[in-house]
């Protein structure tokens, strides 16, 4: 039985993985499935995963209010790398672009565990915008095993990198973001869904207009 670990440190980070952990965990029996948060953002990660009825096998609390980016580096790279230590997974799956991202990546490569990178290839060629998310990405395309893209043209920004297209570009299995979308769908249709987007769904001014959804960074 192979072990994989699922590491998530932001919000967006457990929004997008939900329904791949919840799926694997549901769905898999050859597999040990653990979700382990990095703290990075504990609350808010905590909330979302709450939506999806998700809770961390693996907490390592690394959050401290005001911490640099240096600061929250150093952190978790002694805390992931004793994670790792102690769960010796076969695989890390992280997301994204995130500092959790770029430093979990690394120390798995450091212990030798396979990485799986979602939503990858999404480049700006800009390494200052945005800050410090392009470099976290790239250093993450660097050492994964294989690369989860979204869409078309991050595959084939993938395909251009020499280091990445070494290895396995991977399938393309588009927004985790809408797949999220689906799960709340799902639950709404069972009866169950989260109050605040209960709420947004009634609002007055909706009329018969669909809705759209959209993220943004700023």
């Amino acid at each position: 039985m192979s072990k994989i670990v699922f590491m998530a440190g932001t919000r967006p980070e457990a929004i997008k993985l939900a329904p791949v952990v919840r799926y694997f965990k549901e769905n898999t029996s050859n597999h040990e499935i653990k979700l382990c948060s990095s703290g990075q953002h504990k609350e808010m990660l905590a909330q979302a995963l709450q939506d999806f009825e998700l809770s961390p096998d693996l907490d390592l609390e690394v959050m401290t209010p005001g911490q640099t980016l240096s600061s929250l580096s150093s952190k978790l790279f002694t805390a992931v790398d004793t994670m790792l230590n102690a769960e010796n997974p076969d695989w890390i799956i992280v997301q994204g672009d995130t500092t959790t991202v770029m430093i979990a990546s690394l120390c798995a490569f450091y212990r030798g565990v396979k990485v799986g990178h979602v939503e990858a290839g999404l480049r700006s060629f800009d390494r200052l915008r945005p800050f410090p998310e392009e470099i976290d990405r790239r250093v993450a395309g660097l050492v994964a095993d294989m690369h989860f893209a979204p869409t078309h043209g991050a595959r084939n920004s993938l395909l251009q990198e020499p280091e990445a297209c070494q290895r396995d570009p991977g399938p393309l299995p588009g927004s985790c973001s809408h797949h999220s979308a689906a799960i709340q769908e799902l639950c709404k249709a069972h009866g169950v869904l989260h109050p605040d987007i209960d709420g947004l769904r009634r609002y007055p001014g909706r009329g018969a207009q669909p809705w759209q959804a959209g993220t943004c960074h700023a």
